[in-house]
């Protein structure tokens, strides 16, 4: 029995898996136990993946474990409170000091920032970290691995070409990459994007401002010599006014190209109402539409019935209730027979309600959806998947 057995003698695996499931501080207590269980502590499984959060003046204790462990992360992610300068601080130089360890294996990068920006606050420090972290190792450095994954979303700055073209040019090897953050401006240009595209042949899931891309850039990603793309988001935002639709003969090439594709569509509400439906193309192998435009719309819902009947799995409405909006939606759930998630934040008509979870039954039972025909307090509680 467990209880008969010494702690000390468990097989190291098990040991080293009971460690993966507890917090840094519980890890490090545990491994103060004995010799066998702080062996297992360092071993180098458990510092493949590691989570650093910033959110008070005691979390500056973790950048040791930079200086300890660095060498031996793959998956890093930052979690800091904005607010406080200690915390960007200590995130930039978990940046840096990764950036000069002798040995390098980082695979995976994410950043994410909460709680309040603090005013007239730029990022430059984490671009420049950022800046250090893309560029060619120094000469001490030795580089394992190339970088594979990169989420900036969390981080809401304005990235520029110097930036991106870095990551490009010296982690060919990237597969997913995101760049649709809060920031208002983007300075990261469709030349930039397509050299990208030419330099990172296995782009696997790639996510940035609609403004960013240019048909080239669609016909890059539609080359018979690179891997099929497999999931595209598109966040569209007031910059549209000032830019082309793209080609609905290049979405054709990246759809033949890449049959598995999945599309994310976006709006928000500073995207000029009319280039909507202009942006809304059939040839586009849209999965995920997001129209939270805070307008009225109901023609726009239309065309996604029209457009994306065979394709479309998840729908989130940001808009004014009308008698037009409950028409659509229900032909909305008639026609797009994948729909497995909607999400409308604005009240509707409780037939209409019936009607659509009654079309989707899995809906209603997965409790994927937000519908309500009764007004609640603020926030609303979204459903499942929202």
């Amino acid at each position: 029995m467990l209880s008969s057995t010494k702690w000390d003698s468990l097989p190291d695996h098990i040991i080293v898996n009971i460690l993966s499931y507890l917090s840094l501080v519980d890890k490090w207590n545990a491994g103060q136990t004995c010799k066998t269980w702080l062996a297992c502590f360092r071993s180098p499984y458990l510092w493949n993946r590691f989570c650093f959060r910033f959110h008070s003046s005691q979390d500056s204790r973790y950048l040791r474990c930079v200086e300890t462990y660095g060498h031996l992360f793959r998956y890093m992610s930052i979690d800091l409170d904005q607010g406080e300068v200690l915390n960007r601080e200590n995130a930039c130089q978990v940046i840096s000091q990764l950036s000069n360890k002798p040995e390098r294996r980082l695979q995976t990068l994410a950043l994410k920032f909460c709680g309040e920006n603090p005013l007239f606050y730029a990022g430059q420090e984490f671009v420049q970290a950022l800046v250090e972290l893309f560029s060619p190792p120094p000469e001490h450095v030795t580089l394992f691995n190339h970088l594979k994954d990169v989420d900036l979303s969390g981080l809401p700055v304005a990235f520029d070409d110097h930036v991106v073209d870095l990551l490009s040019e010296n982690h060919p090897s990237l597969e997913n990459l995101n760049i649709v953050n809060k920031s208002l401006v983007c300075k990261v240009t469709p030349d930039c994007v397509l050299r990208l595209t030419q330099r990172c042949q296995n782009l696997k899931d790639f996510r940035l401002f609609y403004g960013c891309v240019s048909d080239a850039v669609l016909e890059s990603l539609a080359e018979e010599d690179r891997k099929p793309l497999e999931h595209f988001q598109l966040m569209c935002r007031r910059d549209e006014k000032y830019n082309k639709e793209l080609s609905p003969e290049n979405w054709r090439k990246l759809a033949k190209k890449s049959p598995k594709l999945k599309v994310t569509l976006a709006f928000d509400n500073t995207c000029p109402l009319y280039k909507v439906a202009l942006i809304m193309q059939p040839e586009i192998p849209v999965y995920v539409l997001r129209l939270e435009t805070f307008t009225r719309i109901f023609e726009e819902v239309n065309l996604a019935s029209d457009f994306y009947s065979g394709t479309l799995q998840k729908m989130v409405i940001q808009t004014r209730p009308s008698p037009e909006l409950n028409r659509s939606l229900i032909r909305l759930a008639t026609c797009c027979l994948k729909l497995s998630s909607l999400h409308v934040f604005c009240l509707l008509e409780k037939e209409t309600i019936e009607k659509i979870l009654d079309l989707h039954p899995d809906m209603r039972a997965k409790e994927s959806y937000t519908l309500k025909h009764q007004q609640e307090n603020h926030p609303w509680i979204a459903g499942k998947d929202c």
